[in-house]
């Protein structure tokens, strides 16, 4: 039987911690929490067009450390 599993990928990016779960998931770790929807916003943007993300429509999360 088949195992799917899932991989993650995990960026260091303006000294931010970032977690792409999935094609459709990204997590933002803001230790110092600062980070706008704006600024994730545009990081997401860059994970896309980087290729981490085969879509621009995902869910992004900021977890506040």
């Amino acid at each position: 039987m088949a195992e799917s599993k899932k991989k993650t990928k995990k960026v260091h990016l303006n000294g931010l911690d970032i977690t792409v779960e999935s094609q459709k998931s990204v997590l933002i770790s803001d230790k110092m929490g600062n980070v706008s929807n704006s600024e994730a916003q545009q990081i997401c943007l860059y994970l896309y067009r980087e290729g981490f993300l085969e879509t621009d429509d995902i869910i992004c999360q900021i977890i506040k450390d």
